[in-house]
């Protein structure tokens, strides 16, 4: 009977320790998926701020495409105006004395 005793202290104190050893783990692992949350959040706030780059990204490109529209006319206008201020002296020399 003093062996069957012995064997049962023995198998509860196993029982308690496994069950230390679980407690242990579930603290682990919520520690853990708090950590995984927090990634989580981490990343879903770098893509926002990746989105938010791409539309600025776009909107100067956007801008710079028209500034270089508006340069290429303005380098146009120049030459039609200097062809034009060069014809006006050809024409100012046909007048001089």
């Amino acid at each position: 009977m003093h062996n069957v005793l012995s064997k049962c202290d023995e198998i509860w104190r196993n029982i308690y320790n496994i069950h230390l050893i679980c407690v242990m783990f579930i603290h682990e692992i919520r520690q853990m998926a708090a950590g995984s949350e927090r990634i989580v959040s981490s990343i879903s706030d770098i893509n926002e701020t990746s989105k938010e780059i791409t539309g600025q990204t776009q909107t100067v490109s956007a801008a710079t495409e028209e500034q270089s529209a508006s340069v290429e006319e303005i380098a146009s206008s120049s030459q039609v105006l200097a062809n034009m201020a060069e014809e006006l002296q050809k024409t100012l020399k046909k007048f001089s004395i």
